[in-house]
């Protein structure tokens, strides 16, 4: 689900032909569909990854299928949330409720966080490592 704050993301994948962008009606159905992507495999290699990207006000909208879906069956997902309204940095009214419950939900949801790496150079080593659920400036992810 499109944000201004994954722009940058967004043009990435974009960019890339081995990458594949699909836009979704709403944030659950993201979800569920990168569940569906990894049980399904490609070419006889189970569990392939995916990447769900949405604004924390989505969060809600993927409750049931990260819940029930993907924690019931371990399913691996990246989610990449930014973080509108966290706690410190001024936004929008319709965010000031959302930003900062975003990290009391997913520890509800038994879903481990930390905060994102703030220099680009970190993201990568990061990725290798299997990461837990990222948290920081503009970006929230999961794994």
């Amino acid at each position: 689900m499109p944000c201004s704050f994954l722009t940058p993301f967004i043009d990435y994948v974009l960019q890339d032909p081995s990458l594949h962008y699909v836009s979704m009606a709403n944030e659950g159905d993201a979800v569920a569909l990168i569940a569906g992507i990894a049980i399904a495999g490609d070419n006889g290699v189970p569990h392939r990854r995916g990447i769900t990207m949405m604004q924390n006000s989505g969060l809600g909208n993927a409750v049931s299928p990260l819940t029930s879906l993907t924690w019931t069956f371990r399913l691996p997902q990246l989610l990449i949330v930014t973080w509108r309204a966290q706690p410190g940095i001024a936004d929008e009214p319709q965010h000031a409720l959302m930003g900062p419950i975003t990290p009391d939900m997913l520890v509800t949801m038994q879903i481990p966080w930390e905060l994102f790496p703030t220099e680009t150079k970190d993201i990568g080593p990061r990725l290798t490592v299997r990461p837990r659920t990222w948290i920081g400036p503009g970006v929230l992810t999961h794994w």
